[in-house]
């Protein structure tokens, strides 16, 4: 069994992510490379009801360098690169999502609690449980 990718904000970190814990190993559920902005991001669920959000990965350590199983690399075309669930790669995902469509919101915590579940217990978050929106 993987444990999943894992990072903590660094105690360098230019600015602390809403949300996030300075002292806590956060699941990244997605990378996305952006090598014509020469930045890359986590995407990481803050666990606090929060949306997921995109963070500068030059602010983090990373604990576990463990590649979830259900990942899959998409090229975007433009030099971009992201590495994610197959279903979050889909143009228009992320703003679906972000507009509530239920499609996407499923997807989103389905593949999200898939990536939480196989983390050994000893290393999830106390607000890293799978759960289901009332959608």
């Amino acid at each position: 069994m993987t444990s999943g990718m894992m990072v903590r904000l660094s105690k360098k970190a230019s600015a602390r992510p809403t949300g996030l814990g300075r002292d806590v190993d956060h699941v990244v559920l997605e990378i996305y490379c952006d090598p014509c902005r020469g930045v890359n991001h986590y995407r990481i669920d803050p666990g606090d009801g929060g949306a997921p959000g995109l963070h500068d990965s030059r602010n983090f350590i990373v604990t576990s360098n463990d590649v979830p199983g259900i990942w899959v690399v998409d090229d975007g075309g433009n030099g971009t690169l992201c590495f994610s669930p197959r279903e979050w790669t889909v143009e228009g995902f992320w703003e679906a999502y972000f507009d509530g469509e239920e499609w996407a919101t499923r997807s989103y915590f389905r593949w999200r609690d898939d990536m939480l579940k196989e983390l050994p217990e000893s290393r999830r978050c106390r607000w890293d449980t799978p759960r289901w929106p009332a959608v």
